[in-house]
Formats: structure tokens, C-alpha cells, sequence
């Protein structure tokens, strides 16, 4: 369970990508044009349980015990989820910002680069194939350190210290691809509404457990089975953003 600063890594993507120029699937004519809209994104999380968090190897099982709840079964989600697109298109090329929310605690978001083929325009419709290259990052809350009731806080584990009313959660991130078919039909000489669908793969890292400056593997040690024996979690989460994406789009040529 690693990339513990996946947000900074998603953030600097998202401040590059300004940089590059988001872009849009509409006009094919026009050098530049932005455009905004609703989409969905693809995302499973599994293999999540209910556990403990303990520092047990340094004070114990007994009261001088650290020990928190993890209730991680909270992030678990499947299926695609609503979110928002932002673009920008400079001749073909093109750049694009995606995030979907899940359930309210998982968020994942994608950054991508790509080039768009008109396959062919029925004049005022334009029917395009896109190939996307990128980043897909993601995160998970699980809401607030607590120590259980009967444990000395904080949770001084060898990897770092859980703190009470620090924030727990995890991370993901890694490379994405895209290949999308899009329709985009010409309301004004300006404004663009166009439609894409198509298919999302992305070869995401492994998750980690996150608190302050705290970061744990799902092998550590610290993790321990929610029974307060000292049994290691065993737990083997995943996450995957891989499926069916689509997205409505207006376009504003400048």
C-alpha cells in the first residue's frame, strides 16, 4: 500500500496540464477552443475490511496499548460514477482534466493528452476517433483518528504516529489510457455540444493507509485483525479504473 502523496502528484499534474492547454473535440476548424460538461469514470475498490491500526509490537495488548479503528470497508465502490470534464483543444491536440466522485468518500480523477482524427463531417456534425494518454490518481476517507476506548493514544507505530483528529486515508495512482469516439454538432459559429463514449484502462499502484505523515503497507505489522489480538490484517485491497466512460460536452471556440 504506497504512493502516500498521490493528491501533490495529481495537483502538479493538473497545474502542468495548464500548461499544455486543455482541450476540446469540437470545431475542427477552429485553433482553440475550451469546452466543460458532466462525464462518468469507471472505478472498483475491493478488498477492503474492518481492522485495527495498533501499536501492540512497542506497549503491548494491554491499556498502555495504542490502538485505532479502521472501518476501510466504507471505500469500497463499483461501477461508474458522476463527475465533471474540462478541455482545451489547440489545432487537434488536445488536453483534459476528468474527476468522478463515489459515494461521497472515494474520488478518482484522470489527466490525459491525446489527438483528435475526424473521421468524417456531415457538415454541422462531426463524427472523431481520440486516442488519450495520461495519469488516473484516486483517493478514499475514512474520516477521523479515534483511540478505541481503554487504549492510550497516540499510535506510535515504526512507521510513524497516528495522531487523534488526524484525518485516515488512502491513495492510489498510476498511468492511464483512453480511446475515445465522439459526435460533435455546431449550434453557432462559437458553440459546440458534443458527445463522447469509449473505453478507459489504467495500470494503478498499490494503495496505502494513510494518516499526517504516517503511510502504512497492508503487510505492516501495525495492522492488525479488529478481534484486539495482535493477528495481522491480511488484508489485499485493489483498485481499478478500468471500463466504459462518457461525457457531454460545450465547447466555446476563441
Amino acid at each position: 500500500m504506497k504512493y502516500k502523496n498521490k493528491r501533490n502528484c495529481l495537483l502538479t499534474g493538473i497545474t502542468l496540464a495548464g500548461l499544455f492547454g486543455f482541450s476540446t473535440l469540437a470545431n475542427a476548424q477552429s485553433e482553440k477552443t475550451w469546452y466543460f460538461g458532466l462525464s462518468t469514470l469507471p472505478l472498483e475498490i475491493t478488498g477492503l475490511e474492518d481492522i485495527h491500526a495498533s501499536d501492540w509490537q512497542a506497549y503491548g495488548l494491554g491499556s498502555a496499548e495504542g490502538r485505532i479503528s479502521l472501518p476501510l470497508t466504507t471505500g469500497e465502490t463499483s461501477g461508474n460514477h458522476p463527475g465533471i470534464l474540462v478541455g482545451y483543444k489547440y489545432h487537434n491536440f488536445i488536453g483534459e482534466a476528468q474527476l468522478a466522485v463515489a459515494g461521497g468518500s472515494s474520488s478518482v480523477a484522470g489527466l490525459f493528452g491525446g489527438y483528435l482524427f475526424n473521421i468524417f463531417d456531415t457538415g454541422g456534425l462531426v463524427f472523431s476517433i481520440i486516442p488519450k494518454v495520461g495519469i488516473a490518481a484516486g483517493s478514499i476517507n475514512f474520516g477521523e483518528v479515534q483511540v478505541l476506548p481503554g487504549k492510550t493514544p497516540p499510535v506510535i507505530t515504526p512507521e510513524g504516529t497516528f495522531n487523534e483528529g488526524d484525518s485516515i486515508s488512502a491513495s492510489f495512482a498510476g498511468a492511464s489510457a483512453q480511446i475515445a469516439a465522439s459526435a460533435t454538432y455546431d449550434i453557432t459559429s462559437s458553440i459546440s455540444a458534443q458527445f463522447q463514449a469509449g473505453w478507459t484502462q489504467s495500470f494503478l499502484g498499490d494503495m496505502s493507509i494513510a494518516s499526517g505523515d504516517v503511510s502504512l503497507d497492508s503487510d505492516s505489522a501495525a495492522l492488525v485483525k479488529n478481534d484486539g489480538t495482535s493477528t495481522q490484517a491480511g488484508i489485499n485491497p485493489s483498485a481499478s479504473a478500468n471500463g466504459i466512460f462518457t461525457a457531454f460536452n460545450i465547447s466555446w471556440v476563441f
